[in-house]
């Protein structure tokens, strides 16, 4: 069994490079998303409770539903953990030293190796894919419920919200550009098998994107790109999101990148935990949110 959902929760960090990313986001959601670190603190922001025995027993029913394997929990960490996952973290030990209120992005370029545009497609693409099926895992459906999920997109959680809020600007505008959906549409559509095999969250997620091999896979990949394709559009348009803004958001604490920006995401792709961290955060609720109307 996985770790229990209090130590997963309680693990998060309050400070570092993934803490940074979700404050240098809030100006596209202002105040929505609170950092909770804490099991009794999710329960108490979900339930508005503060009954001392009534928390306790909602937190034994959350943690009691988290445990229970035919339940999607478990599977959704699973998923938001992969995702975020790769095998070398490029330039985690160089910034060590230098991680304080601020460092020097540029101090670390000796040590980051840039990604293609293909690569950064396919892994916005990956992303997307693995934000559906842990979706569908959470609330019991089909792992190809794509009109569930985006209708869901209109009234979703803090947690999810600096989720796709990252998605898009930090995995979608800052590394492709503002036609980030089309070109992730192009590099999937143009995607091989022998492509597919070289990506390590590809291979990872596994039946995560979808059943019938790499076809099936490539096939949800695609689907839920173009599902959610025209919300992220309006998203951008309404928050007025655009490359320029991101890149200085993220300037404030990484220092200036000199506009190189394929560096720039290599780095936040390396260092940052978003997808788990808020992912863990999604589960905890969803479980409290249950639990709460069980107990």
């Amino acid at each position: 069994m996985s770790k229990p959902i209090v130590q997963l929760l309680d693990g998060l960090d309050e400070r570092g490079v993934t803490p940074m990313v979700m404050t240098a986001l809030d100006w596209v959601t202002p105040g929505s998303y609170k950092n909770v670190t804490n099991f009794t603190e999710m329960i108490k922001l979900v339930t508005g409770e503060t009954d001392d025995a009534w928390i306790q027993r909602c937190g034994e029913r959350a943690i009691a539903l988290y445990n229970d394997k035919s339940e999607g929990y478990q599977r959704a960490v699973w998923t938001y953990r992969t995702v975020d996952e790769i095998g070398e973290r490029a330039g985690q030990m160089a910034i060590a030293s230098e991680l304080g209120d601020s460092f020097s992005f540029l101090k670390v370029l000796d040590w980051l190796t840039p990604k293609s545009e293909k690569i950064q497609a396919f892994d916005f693409a990956l992303k997307a894919g693995a934000e559906i099926y842990a979706f569908t895992r959470l609330n019991g459906m089909p792992g190809d419920s794509f009109g569930d999920f985006v209708k869901s997109l209109n009234d979703m959680e803090p947690e999810r919200l600096m989720r796709m809020t990252s998605l898009i600007c930090i995995d979608g505008i800052l590394p492709l550009g503002p036609n980030f959906i089309e070109a992730s549409l192009k590099h999937v559509g143009g995607m091989s098998e022998g492509d597919a095999k070289k990506n390590d969250r590809f291979k990872n997620l596994g039946d995560a994107l979808g059943e019938g091999g790499f076809g099936g896979q490539k096939k949800f990949l695609t689907h839920g790109l173009e599902s959610m394709g025209d919300w992220m559009k309006g998203f951008v348009a309404q928050k007025g999101i655009t490359q320029n803004k991101v890149l200085e958001s993220v300037e404030k604490f990484a220092g200036k990148s000199d506009n190189k920006l394929d560096y720039l995401a290599a780095f936040l792709d390396a260092n940052c935990r978003l997808y788990e961290h808020t992912g863990i955060q999604s589960v905890a609720r969803a479980a409290i949110s249950r639990a709460m109307h069980e107990v």
